[in-house]
């Protein structure tokens, strides 16, 4: 694995996020969610495309099954709705199933979501 480190340049790394749009940010910048540097094993750098916001200090993540039951997903809707109306920003991964249902939720309410991707920025999965 060292090898493949060594192997990485630095400056095409950089210019590939920039092409998608994308920066990263390190626990050390000033807008690296605060509440985030507070959890166990905190992540050294977050790779962000969009905004984060002062508002979205107060959020709410909603974590899910990809294959809800139809009361799981109006649940799922019905909350997230009424908490991106509150003034939450609403933030979970953007998989199938309860993820889906969240954001698009919030979106519908006027609210803010965030997108937590377990995968790269190019690479959308599921």
């Amino acid at each position: 694995m060292a090898t493949r480190k060594l192997a990485i340049d630095p400056d095409v790394e950089l210019q590939r996020l920039a092409d998608l749009g994308v920066r990263a940010i390190t626990w050390h910048d000033g807008d690296y969610p605060r509440r985030l540097k507070e959890i166990f094993d905190v992540p050294p750098v977050l790779y962000v495309r969009g905004e984060l916001l002062p508002q979205d200090e107060r959020s709410v993540a909603v974590v899910g099954t990809r294959k809800p039951s139809a009361y799981g997903r109006e649940a799922a809707y019905q909350m997230a709705h009424d908490l991106a109306r509150s003034g939450l920003t609403v933030v979970s991964g953007l998989a199938r199933g309860i993820d889906a249902i969240v954001h698009r939720a919030a979106l519908e309410a006027g609210g803010r979501t965030i997108a937590v991707m377990g995968s790269g920025q190019d690479v959308m999965y599921p």
